[in-house]
Parts: C-alpha cells; structure tokens; sequence
C-alpha cells in the first residue's frame, strides 16, 4: 500500500491513503514501527551502479502506520559511510545534511510517498541509496544503515555493507542535469500588429526523480530574476530594451537572489516553490515589458531560467513572433 504525504512545516499531513465511506476512519500515524531489518540485494556493485536494499519492518500497533519511502524523509533516512566513516555526500547532500552552503531555498519539505503497514502486519520493500545524496560511484567499502527519526520516533536498521568495485570500463561521472525543463509558447498567436502584446507561456516542468525547489513569481520584477527572456530580430540584432528591461537586467547572467518563501496559490496544498516529480506550472512573461517590440519584423524569443541545483540557465526552445504594420 503507497500512501501519498504532504510535509508541511512542523510535520506530515496525510492526502492518500483514503477508505470507503463505508469504512470508519482509523487513526493513522507514523507508528510505531518494529525496529527495521535491512540487507543488500547486491553485495558488490560496479562504480555508477545503484545500490538498492531489502528493507523489512512490521507495525507493532493498532492501528494503520506510515514507513516513508520517497521524498525528502525518504531521502535523509540513510546513513551511508566510507571505510573511514566519513559521509561520502554529493553538492546536494552536504547542503540538506550539513546544511553547507544552505540558503532559505534549499528547505527540505515536498510531496512524500510511504509504505502503509497495516497494523500487527510485516512488510518488505525495496530501497534505493539517493545518488543525488550519496556519491557511492568511488571503490570502495561502505557500510549503511537507516537512523531517522520520524515524528519523534526513532527507526534504527542494522548495518550492512557494500564493496564498490571499478568496472571493466573507469567510470566517469556523467555531466549534471538539471531537474527541470523550461518549455515556451506564444499565448496570443504567432503574430502580431505592431503596438500589439507579444505574451509567453513559459512551462517549469520537474524532469528529475526527486522533488525540487523553484521560486514562483508574483509579479513583473520577480519574473525578471527568475527568467531571462532573450530576443533578437531577423538581422541578428537585439532590439531596445524597455527602461524597464534596462533596469531589471533583463540580459544579464548573474543568477537571481533569494526572494523569501511565496504564499501558496489558492487551491494548492504543496508549499510553494515545491515541484514534485513531473509537475510542472506556467508563469506568463510580456515581452513587451523588457524590449520595444513596435517595429515590423520577425523576432526570435528564447527564455531561459536558473537551476540553483546544478548553478546552471536552462534554456527554453526558441520560438519566432512576427509584428505586422
């Protein structure tokens, strides 16, 4: 059974996990929960493999229990170590587990999955190492165990290890990927009379396995310090930029600061700024605002959007406006 949560500020809210209206409601809790029992499915893997446990627990209440099994609980519930016993901790692991380098962006919080235990029952499930946590692609000798208290109750595995071994092939890190996709569209037509509104769908999209976090704009300025919205005419030229686009750096490169946690929208109840896997929203940019779009011509218009993730600009497609006499 998959139950579905929502961690909000100080904890989690069940949005799954719903019976019939025939059935009467049941407590359900996070426990507690039987210590855990863990085991490698594989003891040796090769450089870049995933390393996947058996992970069993059985609910030792009366009533329905949660084991989290994806999102940030699902994530920060392992505790990997090297021959040293030292972590051995991506960029993102070392921000949400040493807080090194943390901004107020890099909150853990987000859509959450959990195994639901029914109550005196045992279940087993498969678990995956985070790759975006643990960097387990040197040789090597690991051990691992789950340590994470959930709720105030604490869930102790016991250890296991894994031998890292080099593959025929060395094993080379692939380049990062940012998590999202930035998508654009034309709201009012591919043309346009001159003094007319040149406006943009532009589509954030999580393309990645693990929920991220981007900033939503509530208004003209903030779109500015998220996006970059880049034209150019049929000669290759930039066309003048509105005071306003001037003022905002609207061409530059630097990447935005932080704006503070947005308010949810009306009807959402995810925290802001938190894209589960695959969800994506759509923010609208006017053109017009940032560049003087009155004369005639075709123009070329690209957006592109920083990922604090990978500290790069994801660029959308590139679509083409005419503006008509």
């Amino acid at each position: 059974m998959k139950i579905n949560l929502a961690l909000l500020a100080v904890g989690f809210v069940l949005v799954g996990a719903h019976r019939s209206s025939a059935q009467s409601s049941e407590a359900i809790g996070p426990g507690p929960l039987a210590p855990l029992t863990i085991s490698a499915i594989k003891d040796v893997v090769e450089a870049g493999s995933p390393v996947d446990l058996k992970v069993t627990v059985k609910n030792i209440s009366d009533h329905l229990a949660i084991y989290p099994t994806w999102g940030s609980q699902g994530d920060t519930k392992f505790d990997v170590r090297d021959s040293a016993g030292n972590q051995p901790l991506t960029r993102r692991g070392r921000v949400l587990l040493l807080g090194e380098g943390r901004s107020d962006d890099d909150f853990i919080g987000g859509s959450q999955a959990g195994a639901g235990v029914e109550p005196g029952k045992t279940i087993t499930v498969k678990e995956r190492i985070p790759a975006h946590i643990y960097d387990l692609t040197k040789p090597g000798t690991y051990s691992i165990r789950i340590h994470k208290e959930i709720l105030g109750q604490m869930l102790t595995s016991n250890t296991v290890t894994v031998t890292v071994v080099q593959g025929a092939t060395p094993y080379t890190a692939p380049a990062p990927q940012p998590p999202i996709s930035v998508t654009i569209e034309t709201l009012g037509g591919a043309s346009v009379s001159s003094g007319g509104t040149v406006a943009l769908g532009v589509v954030t999209k999580n393309i990645s396995n693990h929920f991220t976090n981007e900033r939503t704009a509530q208004d003209r300025r903030d779109l500015t310090r998220f996006y970059r919205t880049d034209v150019h005419d049929s000669q290759g030229g930039v066309p003048p930029e509105t005071q306003f686009g001037q003022a905002s750096g609207n061409r530059g490169n630097a990447p935005p600061q932080w704006l503070g946690l947005n308010p949810p929208p009306p009807g959402r109840d995810d925290l802001e700024g938190n894209y589960k896997p695959g969800q994506q929203r759509t923010q609208v940019i006017s053109v017009n605002d940032l560049y003087d779009l009155s004369q005639p011509g075709q123009y070329t218009i690209q957006v592109r959007r920083w990922d604090d993730e990978t500290k790069t600009w994801v660029k959308s497609n590139t679509i083409t406006v005419t503006v008509t006499p």
